[in-house]
């Protein structure tokens, strides 16, 4: 079994941004993939965010997420549109499930999301040059 040490190390050097936020929308952490996503100088700055306000262009997509996360307890690769720092939009493709206590009270939902931009802008290339 893995070692605590040996999951701090995959937390702080994965390419993806992982996170673990609340249900009322703050972050409770984030990895460094994730604040050098969203172009912030550090986790602190990224974890004074609100979700839905400061980070999601669609503020009612999370709404929908949270919807999601109910009926199902899991997202798997949905694709949402995020703001940087900068207000620069960001493609992301988000998995994610809800972490409950033993009584079944949510505590939380965590997972990880994957700059998906330059794939989308791709696609969107080719689908001109086509058309």
């Amino acid at each position: 079994m893995p070692s605590k040490e040996q999951y701090c190390f995959l937390f702080e050097t994965a390419l993806e941004g992982i996170f673990c936020s609340t249900p009322e929308g703050r972050f409770i952490e984030v990895n460094p993939a994730l604040v050098r996503m969203l172009g912030y100088g550090s986790a602190k700055e990224v974890l004074a965010l609100k979700l839905p306000e400061d980070l999601y262009v669609d503020p009612s997509q999370r709404g929908r997420l949270r919807a999601t996360y109910e009926a199902k307890g899991e997202v798997y690769g949905a694709e949402l549109l995020w703001k940087k720092k900068s207000g620069e939009p960001r493609v992301v493709s988000l998995y994610a499930r809800t972490v409950r206590d033993a009584k079944g009270n949510l505590l939380c939902y965590e997972g990880m999301v994957v700059n998906i931009t330059e794939r989308k802008r791709m696609e969107e290339a080719l689908r001109e040059s086509e058309g």
